[in-house]
């Protein structure tokens, strides 16, 4: 469930994880009303991020963005589901543990299309509990997260991965 312009990825397992990579794709579908220069900022906060014995792991965590750009590239015409191939990520160098959410540019021709904006785990120490909120313009529809790393499949012996709602306001409806 996905509202009020946020959406909070949790997972939980007994071991911990430490592969580097993309631990999955926030997907959203931009508006057909976008045009050449829209940009939509995508803010991260962490809420936990532990290991397998519960102790708190440090990690620096960068929102991103998607970008409409003039572009004559047709490649992605007649697709519904865009990954974009041009994503940025300025912290990828650092000598510490970073999540961070790509920056991409997306071209004119994927309006009104599923663009998939990979959340990368860089020199990951090891993690088995994690739960981030995300912040998006809400000009844009969210459509939840496909995994990777954290994948229900990869873990489906060990641990859950879940897209779960994250409001600033308390829901009362049943």
């Amino acid at each position: 469930c996905i509202a009020d312009g946020f959406i909070a990825v949790t997972s939980a397992r007994s071991t911990d994880i430490t592969r580097d990579g993309v631990l999955y794709y926030l997907k959203y579908r931009l508006p057909e009303n976008a045009t050449v220069g829209y940009r939509l900022n995508i803010s991260a906060e962490l809420k936990q991020f532990v290991d397998a014995a519960g102790n708190d792991v440090e990690v620096k965590l960068y929102g991103g963005s998607i970008t409409v750009v003039d572009s004559n590239d047709d490649s992605n015409i007649s697709n519904e589901i865009v990954r974009p191939e041009n994503v940025t990520y300025k912290h990828s160098n650092d000598n510490e543990t970073v999540i961070e959410v790509g920056k991409a540019e997306v071209s004119k021709d994927d309006i009104g299309k599923i663009i998939e904006i990979p959340v990368s785990i860089f020199n990951n120490i090891g993690f088995a509990g994690t739960a981030i909120r995300y912040r998006f313009d809400e000009r844009i529809e969210s459509l939840g997260t496909e995994g990777n790393i954290l994948n229900p499949e990869y873990a489906v012996d060990d641990g859950i991965m879940a897209a779960t709602s994250a409001s600033e306001y308390n829901k009362t409806e049943d």
